[in-house]
């Protein structure tokens, strides 16, 4: 038998679908810094998570973020690619791009899905939709939209979201750290100036 833990709260998939608008700023800042720490602590042991979305992170009652299901993660070994067998796992609306096309995914691919995950929560939809391949050929070749094209937010929480998004991983944060850090910086943002 397996000897879990039991980690009890609401996942951010049943608050964004409850949601009957988009979740206020600081709430998003909130739980993105929850999250850039899990995912933080993710990396530092080794592993991508490779299949984060809404539904595998959850805010406890003491408002500890805590992410879930790592059944697709995977170890940080160079040349050691699970999908190189060609299947592609995750979850389509959260995937990076090189994710996508099955080659080696390093802790900067967690961050792309990261950035859907913030877009989604600002603006209640994910940054591509569609059927299956019209998602899949936005992350592989279109330029996410702006977060600020559907609402307005703070530069900086704008610009951090699509630096997530970007097609290439050197393109993206460093590390789920600098995320943190981004995101800190914007603590108070319900106050902050916006831009639309």
């Amino acid at each position: 038998f397996l000897a879990m833990e039991l980690v009890v709260g609401a996942t951010f998939g049943d608050l964004l679908a409850r949601a009957p608008a988009p979740l206020p700023l600081d709430e998003v800042v909130a739980w993105g810094r929850g999250l850039a720490d899990g995912l933080a602590a993710i990396h530092r042991a080794g592993y991508v998570h490779r299949d984060l979305k809404p539904e595998n992170v959850v805010r406890q009652p003491d408002g500890a973020v805590r992410i879930l299901d790592l059944g697709l993660a995977q170890r940080i070994v160079a040349g050691d690619n699970l999908a190189a067998i060609g299947q592609i796992v995750g979850s389509p609306l959260y995937m990076a791009p090189e994710q996508l096309r099955g080659e080696e995914v390093e802790p900067r691919a967690d961050l792309y899905a990261l950035g859907a995950i913030l877009f989604e929560a600002l603006t209640l939809r994910p940054p591509f939709i569609g059927d299956r391949a019209a998602i899949e050929l936005g992350h592989l070749a279109l330029r996410a939209p702006r977060v600020a094209s559907l609402r307005p937010v703070p530069a900086g929480l704008d610009e951090l979201i699509a630096a997530c998004l970007a097609k290439a991983p050197a393109d993206r944060p460093t590390d789920a750290a600098a995320v943190t850090a981004a995101l800190a910086a914007l603590a108070g943002v319900a106050d902050a100036p916006t831009i639309s």
